[in-house]
């Protein structure tokens, strides 16, 4: 059974809101290697000439599960100049906040120096991530990743 109260209904409103605009801005899409197959859970994509991705998660509070949850996040395409971000509003009712998320070819980059022995990119990416709020000072952790590497790469979620 989903919970019913005037702070779930105002989050779901502000979810159908979101997914309103988003529809009205971009293309909506389907993935189904990301969707969960879970009462309560609802997951929505869109893409654009600007946005490679654009996820919207909700889950409800259903059954043993008493979490509200939301978040949304944005993959820019190559050719555009910014970064992976991503806002969750949360039933505290609070927003956690942008996020600067580390670019996977850089997370790769480091794993493999990493077994080989080097531990310095992982370090450098580690002090990076420890501050996920902030933009990095170096813009090499901005930079978008290769079109080859952009094509062939997945990540446990899809993207």
């Amino acid at each position: 059974m989903i919970v019913d109260s005037e702070l779930f209904d105002q989050l779901r409103s502000l979810a159908a809101t979101l997914i309103n605009d988003f529809d009205s801005s971009m293309d909506r899409v389907e993935n189904k290697n990301h969707t969960a197959d879970l009462e309560g859970w609802k997951d929505y994509f869109w893409e654009s000439d600007t946005i490679r991705k654009a996820h919207l998660k909700t889950i409800e509070p259903v059954g043993k599960n008493k979490l509200w949850l939301m978040h949304i996040n944005f993959f820019p395409r190559e050719h555009v100049d910014l970064p992976i971000f991503g806002l969750g509003p949360t039933s505290t009712n609070m927003i956690q906040a942008f996020f600067f998320d580390p670019r996977n070819h850089l997370v790769e980059e480091s794993l493999e120096q990493a077994t080989q022995g080097n531990m310095k990119p992982f370090h450098d990416l580690l002090e990076v991530i420890k501050n996920p709020f902030s933009p990095p000072k170096d813009s090499r952790y901005l930079e978008p990743s290769s079109i080859e590497f952009e094509q062939t790469f997945k990540t446990f979620c899809g993207t």
